[in-house]
């Protein structure tokens, strides 16, 4: 590569720098506060991978386009220490400028590499976190982590401090550019790629100082400013006066001509209706500013040394910005809306005239679905406009855009809303009802929204044919009257104020549920069954009458007690007892009637006896067994047979319900 190209592709890289994107579209905003913060090494390595001190001469034409701008520019020069570093200064001060190109060029290029310690001190030069300024460090190095014997820092502190910052500057919020020269040395690709990447940067390597300008252009066209770059022409020199023909894109009054070159240029002519404002020269760049640019094109007479290549380029600023106008109020869908757009002069409320070649579109998107539609604006010569209808309600965002011949602005995005134009059905879920309920009354107004809560009118278009209800409506609410069991269906129509309106069918379940007739009777049931189980539960207690007498046998047939009598009203104030208790009064011991202690007996009315048991002795009554758990009764001279769990004790008994008055029978035993 020529070295007449680097000096090309400079130029290229830092009018990026103050231009917006590559295909010249601008905003309508003001251009913000940009702070920049250059972090070069200078170690005595750079003297052979930057011989030509490229570095410099891309800091020095930086300075001198963006002079009288609102950029702010810092610089650290770095090797094992910190050889120099500037503040941010703005470029708006007079001899800011000068200062610096002079610090520039008297660092010399010495000692050992310490990246961390450069990039440390350039983070700290920082001023402004608000939002509004832009912020960025470029780094550039030839690589290597390189300490002098005896040093006090180790190169683990400098990596340290390359991961502090990093954080720091992802915390903040803005880029650090990365540039390898020459090879990265120890401190690696990876490294570097890592500093560019987690701050939102990007990483470049340059085998030579000659790919300087082509990785500087890619960084600089991210940090843009207001001002757009146009290429020209590229001319190789005859050594004699040559001839380049500019033509001014349209809607720019100030703009700067730049020239790059291998060697310096000789004469620079400017013909055409302008005013040159500012000149600055090097050995390879020159650049022309001017203001009150007024023709349609300018001539440029310039002359080199032979063989030469020279860059020719514009740089200009728009004179006006963007406006875009919307409807103002209640924005209803399908209804056509008047959207326009206009450029208005800097300083001026006056819509600008538009040249017959440019063209506008506006761009719409639905932001709830992602839905984006572009249409075009007509031109009319001092605005461009256009009549559409959405039929989407929602929010959209909108902005216009306005092309031509190297030409191309754009709006900021502006939002609108679309609301539905009709009442909305807002509910529809099916309603039930009681058949036995005579009347159940729906609230409309859970069932349909007017545009903007407007109040609805309703009425009643249909019902099923089927005749399983009647309906009525009296202001918003239903009143349905069930007649037959199953299902059916209303339409109800609702209209809004401006007589628009919406059909909405309601579907209606009849269900049995319960008749009231039967709801009473079991009520009355209920109560029946509380007046019985309250008798029961007041029932009157039966007092044991009569007595028994009763006769033990032994299971070889002989008699083993005589013959016992026990009275049972003698128990009166217990309601019931065991035959164990009734036995243990005539002091029978316990050990020879096993079981007894499970049979129960229990006074009854009209002098009956009821006997139960849980035992394992086999109870008698008239010749049947007395199951386990089933009470039985004993009236008057009848009688148990009772064999007890050990199978050897048996008694005979005999039951007398005498009353006071009765005369007992004798009653006579059987062997």
């Amino acid at each position: 590569m020529r070295k007449v190209q680097w000096i090309v592709l400079l130029f290229f890289i830092l009018s990026f720098f103050i231009s917006p994107n590559s295909d010249a579209t601008i905003y309508a905003s003001e251009p913000s506060e940009v702070e920049v913060v250059f972090v070069i090494d200078t170690s005595y390595s750079m003297r052979t991978t930057d011989k030509e001190r490229i570095s410099t001469e891309v800091l020095n034409m930086f300075m001198d386009l963006n002079e009288n701008t609102k950029t702010k520019v810092g610089f650290v020069f770095y090797n094992d220490k910190i050889v120099a570093s500037q503040p941010l200064t703005s470029l708006e001060e007079g001899n800011a400028k000068s200062i610096l190109k002079d610090l520039f060029n008297s660092i010399s290029r010495t000692g050992y590499t310490d990246p961390g310690l450069g990039l440390k001190k350039g983070q700290e030069l920082f001023e402004n976190n608000d939002e509004q300024t832009k912020k960025a460090m470029i780094f550039l190095t030839d690589g290597e982590i390189d300490l002098p014997q005896g040093s006090k820092r180790t190169k683990e502190e400098s990596q340290n401090d390359i991961t502090k910052v990093i954080k720091k500057a992802k915390q903040d919020k803005y880029p650090i550019y990365s540039v390898s020269l020459a090879g990265a040395g120890n401190i690696g690709k990876k490294e570097l790629e890592q500093i560019a990447v987690e701050t939102g940067g990007s990483h470049f390597e340059a085998k030579n100082a000659v790919e300087l300008p082509e990785i500087f252009q890619s960084i600089f066209v991210k940090l843009s400013p207001s001002t757009t770059h146009f290429p020209i022409a590229t001319v190789t020199t005859n050594g004699k006066v040559q001839v380049v023909n500019i033509d001014i894109p349209y809607g720019m009054s100030e703009g700067t001509i730049t020239l790059l070159s291998q060697y310096p240029i000789d004469e620079t002519i400017l013909y055409g209706q302008a005013t040159l404002s500012e000149q600055h020269r090097s050995n390879h760049y020159t650049i022309l500013k001017m203001k009150q640019i007024t023709g349609k094109s300018l001539s440029l007479n310039f002359k080199g040394v032979i063989g030469d290549m020279v860059q020719v380029s514009f740089l200009g600023n728009y004179d006006f910005l963007p406006s875009l106008e919307l409807p103002e109020g209640e924005l209803v869908k399908d209804e056509p809306l008047l959207i326009r757009t206009t450029l208005i002069k800097n300083g001026n409320s006056a819509p600008s005239k538009l040249a017959a070649d440019l063209s506008g579109e506006l761009i719409v998107k639905h932001l709830k679905t992602g839905t984006e539609l572009r249409l075009p604006m007509k031109n009319t010569g001092t605005s461009f406009e256009l009549e559409q209808s959405f039929s989407l309600p929602g929010i959209y965002e909108a902005k216009a855009l306005i092309k031509g011949e190297n030409f191309q602005i754009e709006t900021q995005p502006k939002s609108f809303e679309l609301i539905d134009s009709q009442p909305l059905i807002v509910k529809s879920e099916p309603i039930t009802i009681n058949k036995w309920k005579e009347d159940t009354s729906i609230n409309l107004s859970g069932y349909f929204s007017g545009p903007n809560q407007d109040k609805l009118t309703y009425e009643i278009k249909a019902i099923g044919d089927d005749k399983k209800i009647t309906a009525t409506i009296k202001e918003n609410l239903l009143t349905i009257t069930p007649i037959e069991k199953g299902k059916t269906s209303i339409d109800i129509r609702a209209v809004d104020q401006s007589g628009k309106s919406i059909l909405s069918t309601l579907h209606i379940s009849i269900e049995s549920g319960w008749n009231p007739t039967y709801i009473m009777a079991g009520v009355a049931a209920g109560f029946i069954c509380i007046g019985l189980i309250t008798l029961w539960l007041v029932r009157k207690n039966y007092s044991f009458v009569g007595r028994i007498e009763g006769v033990f046998y032994h299971t070889e047939g002989k008699t083993f007690l005589s013959k016992k009598y026990w009275s049972l009203a003698s128990f009166n104030s217990k309601k019931q007892l065991t035959l164990l208790e009734l036995f243990s009064r005539l002091d029978i011991e316990e050990t020879l009637i096993p079981g007894a202690e499970r049979i129960i007996l229990q006074a009854g009315s009209n002098g009956v006896l009821t006997i139960k048991h849980d035992s394992k002795c086999i109870i008698l009554k008239g010749g049947t067994i007395v199951p386990r758990n089933q009470k039985i009764s004993l009236r008057n001279n009848e009688k148990l047979f009772i064999t007890f769990e050990d199978g050897k004790m048996e008694v005979e008994l005999l039951y007398k319900a005498a009353e006071k008055h009765e005369i007992l029978k004798q009653y006579s035993y059987s062997s």
